[in-house]
């Protein structure tokens, strides 16, 4: 698999990551379903996923427990104090899609600082053999 055809499956299984957990609740949300009720099935939606994908691949691979405990750090110490000051200024159904973005912004940096990380260890490591 060459570097763009990984990149691309990141990618699409990132939207796919992002993507079912807000439709589930615009979904549910447009078809007159309380907030409650359909932040937690969005939030089911995105625990099926999870559940899908390792079962699938029959593994939790490092780097996605590395991510995950990143992105989980990154969201209680950062994304939090965002979130709680827009959920209070703002409408729920408008905060979950922002509240998407903001993932999508903070996974961005995220793959832009990992793909740089990567290139500079590996122009390293073909330094240190040559």
């Amino acid at each position: 698999m060459d570097k763009h055809t990984g990149m691309a499956a990141m990618i699409r299984s990132t939207l796919w990551d992002l993507g079912l957990p807000a439709a589930t609740y615009y979904a549910l949300h447009f078809a007159g379903v309380g907030d409650t009720v359909a932040l937690m099935a969005g939030t089911g939606a995105a625990g099926v996923r999870l559940a899908g994908v390792a079962l699938r691949s029959r593994r939790l691979s490092p780097f996605s427990l590395l991510m995950g405990a990143v992105f989980g750090v990154g969201l209680l110490l950062t994304e939090a104090l965002v979130r709680v000051v827009l959920v209070y200024a703002l409408p729920v159904d408008v905060m979950v899609g922002l509240s998407t973005a903001l993932t999508v912004v903070t996974f961005g940096a995220l793959f832009a600082w990992n793909a740089r990380y990567v290139a500079a260890r590996t122009r390293e490591a073909h330094a240190l053999a040559a």
